[in-house]
């Protein structure tokens, strides 16, 4: 997580650790391309901009304001109403590795719920921590029907309560 968002976490209530559960995940769904090159490169191009969105605007605005932002932007969405999760998957871990900035986990799983919302997926946010000795760590990572859409290994990380609420609804 970058250190923009790193701050904005421990301003804000996520809800309790739960400090007995470590997380324990469905496997994730393999990320795949669009059959279509129209559709790819589209799912492409929405996929960076709301990556560059959201970066530039959690270390702007932080956290809430940027899922907020993230959910009124819906209008960049339309369209995608048939794109399944391992589109979505692809489209967001693909962006991300192209963009020069190289958005980190909170940024990409801000986009993977908009997109997965959109597309009319449930889509779940989940923040974790873990304390590997003497340096913390927080990740956030999305599910979808107990599937990990984005987020990669999530193991060894305790979950913070789950984000709730439409992204669109803020």
């Amino acid at each position: 997580m970058d250190r923009g968002a790193e701050g904005d976490l421990g301003r804000h209530r996520f809800g309790r650790t739960d400090n007995d559960a470590m997380t324990r995940e469905a496997p994730p769904a393999a990320a795949a391309p669009p059959r279509r090159p129209a559709r790819r490169a589209a799912l492409l191009v929405q996929s960076g901009f709301l990556l560059l969105v959201a970066q530039v605007s959690l270390r702007l605005i932080g956290y809430r304001r940027t899922r907020g932002l993230l959910g009124r932007l819906g209008w960049l969405t339309r369209g995608g109403r048939s794109r399944g999760l391992r589109s979505i998957s692809w489209g967001v871990q693909r962006a991300a590795q192209l963009l020069p900035s190289r958005p980190q986990c909170l940024p990409q799983a801000l986009v993977a719920e908009r997109l997965l919302v959109a597309a009319g997926h449930s889509a779940e946010l989940v923040l974790g921590v873990r304390d590997p000795g003497d340096r913390f760590a927080a990740h956030a990572w999305v599910r979808s029907g107990g599937q990990l859409v984005v987020g990669g290994d999530v193991s060894g990380y305790r979950v913070l309560q789950p984000v709730e609420g439409d992204p669109g609804s803020r």
